[in-house]
């Protein structure tokens, strides 16, 4: 399926019974019933398409607001507060370093901080911490891309972090049950190698003994949009430490997050007050709008991550 927007107008695009359960027309993304969801794959010039089940007629298009630079072969990664960043890409005088914001409430962008080093055909991971991580890519001038940055969503600001081993464009980044991601193949035909076999493993690096790692033993999603039960280890984490004054700020809460893989919309479930929590055991609270389909849950004690465990969200439980 193929469109053409000529324009920077970006586009809503609003579909029912396209396909099952109502907001799903790319393999990149999927959508819960009366949400807004940006598709990747669908970003076309500097124009955005949104999805959205509507009552009416199988196809029809809205206009939203137009992103501020004209762009192509950029990454678009849904952010926890909602929002969608838009990250370099290509466009008529060259590479882009430049960032954006698309806020769904009110259907307008804005500029946030420039990448250090402007790249296209890069990947764009969200991390478990909330930062994203842009690797590799295509410089425009003959160079494959070994310099990595992460975006900091609280300051909109870039950092470097590690290199490549191996600069590469149009590559893979998955994000593993562990937190670290995976690169994987790609191209460097500026050097001759052609297409890659290699890979590479980014370790987020959040400097913490893996013996505080909290670990989930079993995870249990019930029909009323809650944990009924989440089983595991070190839920209440290595200290109980406050911020020093007289209420109790103790850090040791565990924060339980279902990430969707499809579109890595990010769901936080808060703790069922009358059953509460131990260092085995975790009851959650509802929690509406989940994220249908495959997705990873985590559990953050002390501000660590455990190992992400795998379950699908059906229609049911939503």
């Amino acid at each position: 399926m193929s469109h053409t927007i000529q324009d920077r107008t970006a586009t809503r695009f609003l579909a029912r019974n396209f396909l099952p359960n109502s907001g799903v027309i790319s393999r990149h993304a999927r959508g819960n019933k009366g949400r807004w969801i940006a598709l990747p794959l669908l970003f076309l010039g500097a124009g955005l398409m949104l999805v959205q089940p509507c009552a009416s007629a199988p196809f029809e298009f809205e206009v939203t607001g137009s992103l501020g630079t004209p762009r192509l072969d950029h990454t678009a990664t849904l952010l926890p507060n909602g929002k969608v960043l838009v990250v370099g890409g290509d466009f008529l005088f060259g590479v882009l370093a430049s960032a954006e914001l698309y806020d769904p409430a009110s259907g307008t962008w804005k500029p946030t901080g420039s990448l250090v080093t402007g790249r296209t055909h890069h990947t764009a991971t969200l991390l478990p911490n909330g930062k994203v991580l842009v690797a590799g890519g295509f410089d425009g001038v003959g160079h494959n891309r070994t310099s990595v940055e992460l975006y900091n969503p609280a300051t909109g600001t870039w950092s470097e972090t590690g290199s490549l081993a191996t600069g590469r464009t149009s590559h893979t980044a998955t994000l593993l049950p562990s937190g670290k991601v995976l690169i994987a193949a790609g191209e460097n035909f500026i050097n001759d190698v052609g297409a890659l076999k290699s890979s590479e493993l980014y370790d987020v690096g959040l400097d913490f003994e893996s013996t505080w790692q909290p670990e989930i033993a079993s995870a249990h999603l019930s029909s009323g949009r809650r944990f009924r039960l989440l089983t595991g280890s070190l839920f209440q984490g290595v200290s109980q430490a406050s911020g020093g004054n007289t209420q109790d700020s103790s850090t040791n809460y565990p924060i339980v997050q279902l990430r969707s893989i499809d579109n890595s919309q990010v769901a936080v479930f808060p703790v069922d007050p009358l059953n509460g929590w131990s260092d085995t055991s975790f009851v959650s609270a509802s929690v509406i709008n989940l994220p249908l389909g495959p997705a990873l849950v985590t559990v953050f004690t002390n501000g660590i991550p455990s190992a992400s465990r795998y379950l699908v969200v059906t229609q049911r439980q939503q």
